[in-house]
């Protein structure tokens, strides 16, 4: 097979947004220690849309104000755009800003219950974003680079250690900005129970307001970044007028050019998980040991106590145990997770979408891998499987090692490999993308 150069094609862009906002009551999700339904709206969420076009090429990219979306969820989505618009399934990137004041749009055990019809209407929603952004399409220059954003953010594993203070922007001249910016949205934490965009939603309120253009905001590696404060709409305000100044310092600096290098490439891996636990190590025969009893007894404690966070975090714990007991005994808990990891090629600026919560180490190390080309790294996209530490990381334990696969229900959490082999996958389609490609 021959080899023949990518060429350049004048840009074309088309930006749109819809209003996703759940109605009060709805359950909200991200936090097991939330007690009760969402109880009303604080700022509205939003799903955003942006298609770009060049020679032969179409990709697009929509961004929702909300935790994650499952991977069925995302090939429905594809699919009905598909159908829709006609464009490829493949080249439809869908990441969310992983608000934790959103309404619960996966599973996450105890952390709200998914509600069926407000997915069926956010279905329609995208499809709808999509067509609207369809319809905006018209020639466009772009523009990237990067700022940094040193104060706001902290690694809550290592307190004190550095973080990611990379500020991605990316312009479409008077039409969308994408912002990007490694950090959990938790400067609301699990006390709130209004629904909100958390700072990301503050940040394109705030551009949008400057610019008249569409901001989409997408999370980097945040996977152990958290916001050095929560608890109050205040911080959240804060960061995101920070992080908006600085977008503004970047957008003053770019140069723009209307013909560009548009490809889009993915690559599903399979990623191992741990040794799984056996029956004995779950509940034993009678459900009298291990796990089971463990869980059973820190419950009973729990309520004796009258500690309702306790209990319901045990709750969750006990039936992650009988649960993984039972498809233990049926032969047929996984032993791998299938992740798509996806590339969109714009000149020397790329995106990449990872389907869950890497680890602020590895986005570094994949951007530092691929310069001079700048690397964004799209967190919660196409899916959300969880924590991807490094493998440094597993020697620390914590939170995201020991607990988190139960939530998101695994028998185990991904093995050590993981993280080395998602930023190998990253390397291979950043290569993919590259000026030469296979014919």
């Amino acid at each position: 097979m021959q080899s023949k150069p990518i060429q350049k094609h004048p840009l074309r862009a088309g930006a749109a947004q819809v209003e996703i906002t759940p109605p009060p009551g709805i359950p909200l999700t991200g936090f097991i220690a939330r007690l009760g339904p969402s109880s009303g709206i604080h700022d509205p969420l939003f799903a955003r849309a942006l298609w770009l076009e060049a020679g032969d090429q179409s990709v697009l990219l929509i961004v929702c104000d909300l935790l994650a979306l499952e991977a069925s969820f995302v090939a429905a989505a594809r699919a009905a755009i598909r159908q829709a618009t006609g464009l490829a399934e493949q080249n439809i990137l869908i990441a969310c800003t992983h608000t934790h004041s959103g309404p619960a749009t996966i599973f996450l055990r105890d952390c709200g219950e998914v509600d069926a019809a407000y997915l069926e209407r956010l279905r329609l929603n995208l499809v709808d974003v999509a067509e609207k952004a369809a319809a905006n399409l018209r020639p466009a220059r772009v523009g990237a680079g990067r700022g940094r954003v040193e104060q706001g953010a902290l690694n809550r594993r290592r307190p004190g250690e550095a973080v990611d203070p990379d500020l991605d922007v990316i312009s479409f001249e008077g039409q969308a900005i994408l912002v990007n910016y490694a950090c959990h949205p938790v400067c609301l934490d699990h006390t709130n129970r209004l629904v909100s965009a958390d700072y990301p939603g503050c940040l394109s309120r705030i551009l949008q307001a400057q610019t008249g253009a569409t901001t989409l905001f997408t999370t980097g590696a945040a996977g152990d970044i958290n916001p050095d404060r929560m608890g109050d709409f205040a911080f959240a305000e804060a960061l995101g007028e920070r992080l908006a100044a600085e977008a503004q310092r970047v957008l003053q600096g770019l140069e723009y050019h209307e013909s560009v290098l548009l490809h889009c490439a993915a690559e599903t891996l399979t990623l191992p998980l741990q040794t799984l636990p056996t029956p004995a190590e779950l509940g034993g025969a009678d459900h009298r040991s291990g796990q089971i009893l463990t869980h059973r007894r820190q419950l009973s404690e729990a309520e004796a106590a009258g500690d309702v966070v306790q209990a319901k975090v045990q709750r969750a714990m006990l039936g992650w145990a009988e649960d993984t007991l039972a498809g233990a005994r049926r032969g047929d808990l996984p032993t791998t997770v299938q992740a798509e990891f996806q590339v969109i090629r714009l000149d020397n600026a790329i995106l990449l979408g990872v389907p869950g919560e890497i680890f602020s180490e590895l986005g570094k190390a994949i951007k530092n891998q691929a310069a001079p080309r700048q690397v964004t790294v799209l967190g919660y996209a196409n899916n959300d499987i969880g924590y991807i530490p490094t493998r440094q990381a597993y020697a620390q334990g914590g939170y995201e090692i020991h607990e988190a696969f139960k939530f998101y229900d695994y028998p185990a959490a991904l093995s050590p490999e993981a993280g080395d082999l998602a930023q190998e996958c990253a390397a291979r389609l950043i290569r993919a993308v590259s000026d030469e490609q296979a014919s």
